[in-house]
Formats: C-alpha cells, structure tokens, sequence
C-alpha cells in the first residue's frame, strides 16, 4: 500500500526550508511514485511490496522501465529525501517513478562540501573513511532520470565503483556523486562529519571571522541570508580556502561515470 508523503510526515521543500537539510530520508525501502511511498521488502530474490507484487510489475503498471534498465545510483545526502527526488524529476519533467532501497556502503563515510546551495544550505559530501560502514539510500533510475539527476549536482561529478556497495539483489556497478572541490575541514585538518545545518554553523561560527560573515542568529536566518545574496556565499566559500578549511575526500579511486 503507498501513502502520501505529506501523510508520511517525509514531504520536503528544501528551497522553501533550506534549514531541514537533507530533508526526511526514505523511512524504509520503498518506490515513490506520483507524490506516494509504498513499502518494499527482500523476499525470494526479488524487491516486493507488502501485498507480495514485485517490484518489477509495479514499475510495469506505472510504464516506466523495469530494474534491469536501471542504474544504482548512491545517495549521501537530501538524494536519499523521497520528497526531495519528487520535486527535482517533477521541475525536470523526468519519470517521479523511483525504487529507493536501503543499503550499506564501506570505507565511505559523509562530510560538507565547501559551497553554499543556492538555496542556503551547506549539503553534504561523500569523503574516504577506511573500515567505516555507512548507511545510505540507494536510487535504482533510468538513464533519463540519471542524465536529469546530473544537472542537479553542481560542483560534483558521478563516478563510479563496483565494490563495497552492499544491496540486497544487486552486485553489479554503482554510482556516487563526489565533490570536485573537496570537503570542509575541522581545526584539526580533518574533514567534519555530516550534521544538522545547525550543528553545522555552531561549528563554523566558532571562527569569529566567519561569524561577523555570515551575520549572527540562529541557523534559519543564517540560511534565509545565504538564500538571498550570492556575493555572500562566494564569500563564505573564499574565507573556507584562505583558512585552510578544505580538504581532499580521497575518493579518487572511483572510475569516472561512463
């Protein structure tokens, strides 16, 4: 059974509400499809839903291509948001039909990117973390939905591995958007874990530099401000590089996407 995702309390408008990033991740396994989630499980080999139809039969009654035309893309950040992937494929008029299944993926772990959205909020950054196991979501799109999905990501570029993605039903190649200007660092040089916005910019506000940049007040009007002036975000960016807070992700090893 698929419910809305406004009665699933998992509908988002980050454009609206840059400071709720990255938004209500997929509660469970799922397809979304025209604005509803419905639950999907691993049984005998093959996604179902809680009715016992496969997942492919549910992308035929939608007309939209089955899994085996579909590509693993992994999600890190408000990708992994149902609510979130609805409005940018309904903004690109692409299929809003998407299987979003749960999974781990090894030696990866989640940063910042040194860049403010143009919405207003710092998103998050894949980053090299050895012998880490991290939840993630992953997409399973069409190439449509993929080329689509590309125009979203500004200063990243996909690329691709084949192994330590852990999902159930699939053990073939996947993609993950990595930062082509790498991930915002502690005073320590070591690159910050993903957090709330908030936890983000009590971080960064202990630079009081920054904090005299940016304006004073809690996270919200930090983003509303970010929002509205592009010179200030460039700012923000140029003072993380003069102060020696960006680093590499390490995540050089991944193949570029074909």
């Amino acid at each position: 059974m698929s419910t809305t995702l406004a009665d699933l309390e998992i509908d988002v408008d980050l454009r609206a509400t840059p400071w709720r990033y990255p938004g209500p991740v997929a509660p469970t396994s799922g397809l979304l499809h025209g604005g509803t989630f419905g639950v999907l499980q691993h049984d005998g080999g093959t996604w179902v839903s809680d009715d016992g139809t496969t997942l492919d039969e549910l992308l035929h009654r939608a007309r939209v291509a089955g899994t085996q035309d579909r590509q693993a893309v992994v999600a890190i950040g408000s990708n992994a948001a149902p609510g979130v992937m609805h409005r940018k494929f309904t903004r690109l008029g692409v299929s809003t039909t998407v299987p979003m299944v749960h999974g781990t993926l090894t030696d990866v772990s989640v940063g910042h990117i040194p860049r403010v959205n143009p919405a207003g909020y710092v998103a998050a950054v894949p980053r090299s973390a050895p012998d880490v196991r991290s939840a993630v979501v992953v997409s399973l799109l069409t190439p449509d939905q993929v080329a689509a999905l590309d125009v979203t990501e500004h200063s990243y570029v996909r690329r691709t591995g084949t192994d330590g993605l852990h999902l159930a039903g699939h053990d073939g190649a996947w993609s993950l958007y990595v930062s082509e200007i790498g991930a915002i660092s502690g005073d320590d040089g070591s690159a910050l874990p993903l957090g709330t916005q908030s936890e983000l910019w009590e971080l960064l506000h202990l630079d009081s530099a920054l904090a005299a940049l940016t304006g004073r007040g809690g996270h919200r009007e930090v983003a509303r401000r970010l929002a509205g002036d592009e010179r200030l975000r460039d700012r923000v960016r140029a003072h993380l590089i003069e102060r020696d807070r960006v680093v590499d992700t390490g995540l050089e090893w991944l193949d570029p996407a074909a």
